[in-house]
């Protein structure tokens, strides 16, 4: 878990998530969230993260 944490940090990445957190945006909120293919697709308060095809917070990092 630490190496996990250090690798993310290293990314530079902005919030650390659980998988619990993950499952909830991925699984459950994923269905309320716009399908996107470029940033253009989202609401200005958010990007598009390539990997999931869902329109995320800007403070979210993309897996």
């Amino acid at each position: 878990m630490k190496k996990l944490k250090l690798r993310a940090t290293e990314l530079g990445a902005k919030e650390v998530l659980t998988n619990e957190q993950l499952k909830h945006i991925v699984g459950g909120v994923a269905n309320e969230r716009a399908y996107c293919r470029t940033d253009d697709d989202c609401p200005p308060t958010e990007y598009c993260c390539q990997s999931l095809e869902i329109c995320v917070p800007k403070s979210f990092v993309c897996p």
